[in-house]
């Protein structure tokens, strides 16, 4: 099976760097047929301020709730991107990474598309609080942009698909689909093993010590894992190549490759680490979406369950979710 985007999303705020991200929606929408949904939130008035207001919050709210409704549609005579596309335009309440993801899960999204930084600007965290929440509560793929001087890009001719051999199908579901739609060439399959064994190990059944080689024999299984998965792969017209890298930081390895490679895109799956875990261990789409330039898909756990799909080009074999 693979995933299909029978609805994107742009959540916008009025702001010139959300508005980035409506051109690249809208020709992908216009590409797949599919319904374009462009959203502003009303957020709710802090209760500080709510309480010293009175009854003018409500027609302060009223007035914003209007004032978006107009913005949303004045912005379809900006973007050319969007004639011909089919699109509906709705105003939200609640705070947005709540009423985001809840309007995802409501509308059956297949695609969000978004820049790393909007309303909220630098100072919250580098990504935005409002992308970075989404990450963590929509099981939705959302592709990032970084904000640019220029327009985004809407084709990306060569992919990177970054995989860890534990949900590789889910991952390469939508970045197949994302590829059908934007004039893919190739792809890379690319998965970063270790460079030495750990210290300790979780596979009681392959004790470090008696492992000399256990960093050649990772190598092997990755090489032969990703080159079952390109067999496997229906992507007419498209080149499939396969890379494992040796290297103890993943996403510094994932950067270098997509520069090696002339990437246009990366896509690559999250397992959604939050609190201390991500505090300590880090997060690989973090820093890959931190320090890279290129638009990033990234894929959350679970997302193929949301996917109505076609016969895909894993083949019969492949299971997603």
């Amino acid at each position: 099976m693979t995933a299909s985007f029978a609805s994107i999303l742009v959540p916008l705020d009025g702001s010139p760097m959300a508005e980035q991200a409506l051109s690249v929606g809208a020709s992908l929408a216009r590409r797949a047929g599919a319904l374009l949904h462009l959203v502003a939130v009303v957020e709710p008035i802090p209760v500080a301020v709510a309480a010293e207001v009175g009854q003018y919050g409500v027609e302060l709210k009223r007035e914003s709730h209007e004032e978006l409704s107009r913005y949303l549609a004045s912005v379809l005579g900006t973007i050319p991107e969007t004639w011909g596309a089919t699109v509906l335009r709705e105003v939200i309440e609640g705070d947005a990474v709540d009423a985001l993801a809840d309007y995802v899960a409501r509308q059956r999204i297949g695609l969000v598309v978004m820049t790393t930084h909007a309303r909220k600007g630098f100072t919250q965290r580098w990504l935005g609080g409002v992308a970075d929440g989404l990450l963590r509560r929509t099981r939705a793929p959302v592709l990032l942009l970084r904000p640019r001087e220029h327009s985004q890009p809407d084709q990306f001719p060569r992919i990177l698909v970054a995989l860890d051999g534990l949900c590789d199908d889910a991952v390469l579901a939508p970045a197949l689909a994302l590829g059908a739609l934007t004039s893919t060439e190739s792809y890379v399959l690319a998965r970063v093993v270790p460079a030495s064994a750990p210290i300790m190990s979780a596979l009681p059944a392959y004790p470090i010590g008696h492992h000399p080689d256990w960093a050649q024999q990772q190598d092997i299984e990755a090489r032969n894992a990703l080159a079952r998965l390109a067999s496997r792969l229906q992507a007419p017209g498209a080149h499939v190549m396969t890379e494992v890298v040796a290297a103890e930081k993943v996403a510094d390895a994932l950067l270098a490759v997509a520069r090696a490679r002339s990437a246009d895109l990366i896509v690559m799956g999250t397992r959604g680490a939050t609190g201390l875990e991500r505090l300590i261990l880090g997060s690989v789409a973090d820093k890959v979406i931190r320090c890279g330039t290129l638009p990033v898909l990234v894929v959350p756990p679970g997302d193929a369950r949301n996917q109505v799909d076609n016969p895909g080009p894993l083949g019969a074999a492949a299971t997603i979710g």
